[in-house]
């Protein structure tokens, strides 16, 4: 999430094509809408259904995020915050989300450990964890920023330090750092890791490191540019899905919070060279004047569109974000020549719930993770 909060008055934008709602389920526990068939194969003409999972962590935790191995389990990864101490630990299930384990430890430390995420290298029994890993001093000031990669070989259960994907002083970058990594697989064969990093405290942009050799060494950092260096915006929390264009090129849709209206808003680029440049931006959410929605995450809908989930404050009293938010999710049934049309948000869970994280289960479902009044929490989203 950006580290600072840029308020001003947000430009009033035309109403987007709208997605049919459902109900929101909200906090109601209701087990009989999983996987169920609520209308066309169009998804942005369908109801959405939502599922609260039971995940019962064994500590307190934020920002968690899950990921498909091959086994056919779930692995999630979320940080406890106890003290000085955060610790990054790892849920397991077998049951596609129903209920987690707690499973193994990827690390800890007494900095600004956080920011974890978790994916498997193709073919290989290696799963990777990136995530942020920076030192602060006694006063609590930032000294040293890290976006660093652990790997277990056994399923998620042990971990070792694996890498640095990016990593320097405080004082080479004016105190300015990088956030929320982001890892997929590249079509030519590498990982390809991408992340948030400041320009200045009003300007942020998404940079990109590839791995050919399973996460043990990194190139250099590339900033992609997703915004004009002329404009100061912070892009952060970026994910990206693929797609196809209508016009039958494989595209990647990068999401991302931004401050282009003052408070934060949600936006989108597509990109038709495998992630190395993006164009065509477009608006996913602006909420009304004074309100914000960010720290959206992306999945595909068994290949009938893209989801975007995020957390606002629109129904809330101002002046409590990011502390008091909802979870929502909007829907775009395809990409058209680079555009792409966004349902009005649907409630995924109520208040206080945050850092949403997004994953594909296969057969139309979604998996959303969030932090739910201070623990990991799950959904399923369902479409026909």
């Amino acid at each position: 999430m950006v580290r600072s909060l840029l308020f001003g008055a947000v430009l009033v934008l035309s109403q987007l094509a709208t997605l049919v709602q459902g109900r929101a389920i909200g906090d109601i526990e209701d087990r009989s809408l999983f996987g169920s068939v609520l209308g066309k194969k169009d998804i942005s003409q369908q109801r959405m259904s939502v599922n609260n999972l039971q995940v019962k962590a064994p500590t307190s935790g934020t920002y968690p995020r899950v990921a498909t191995i091959a086994d056919g389990s779930i692995l999630m990864a979320y940080t406890e915050i106890t003290g000085s101490d955060h610790i990054l630990h790892v849920l397991r299930s077998t049951d596609r989300g129903q209920s987690f384990t707690p499973y193994g430890e990827i690390t800890r430390g007494t900095g600004d450990v956080d920011n974890p995420f978790l994916h498997q290298v193709p073919g290989s029994n290696r799963i990777l964890a990136a995530f942020r890993n920076h030192d602060r001093s006694q006063g609590g000031a930032y000294t040293y920023f890290r976006i660093s990669v652990c790997a277990s070989e056994d399923g998620g259960k042990t971990w070792q330090f694996l890498s640095q994907a990016d990593e320097f002083s405080a004082t080479a970058s004016h105190g300015l750092g990088d956030w929320e990594p982001f890892i997929r697989n590249g079509a030519d064969g590498r990982l390809q890791l991408t992340y948030s990093k400041e320009l200045a405290t009003d300007n942020q942009e998404t940079f990109r490191v590839l791995s050919s050799d399973q996460g043990k060494t990194w190139t250099a950092p590339v900033n992609l540019q997703i915004h004009s260096p002329s404009e100061h915006i912070r892009d952060g929390m970026q994910g990206i899905a693929s797609i196809r264009d209508s016009d039958g090129r494989n595209a990647l849709v990068i999401i991302m919070e931004t401050t282009r209206h003052g408070t934060f808003s949600v936006e989108y680029a597509v990109s038709y060279d495998d992630g190395a440049s993006y164009g065509n931006r477009g608006v996913v959410y602006v909420p009304a004047a004074g309100s914000n929605a960010g720290a959206p995450q992306i999945a595909n809908v068994a290949g009938k569109g893209l989801v975007t989930v995020f957390m606002t404050d629109e129904d809330s009293a101002k002046g409590q974000w990011p502390n008091v938010t909802k979870v929502k999710a909007s829907v775009s049934p395809s990409l058209d020549k680079g555009k792409m049309a966004w349902g009005t948000p649907a409630e995924v869970r109520g208040e206080n719930s945050h850092w949403a994280g997004a994953m594909d289960l296969g057969g139309g479902q979604v998996m959303v993770v969030y932090e739910y009044n201070g623990s990991p929490a799950a959904s399923i989203l369902s479409w026909s």
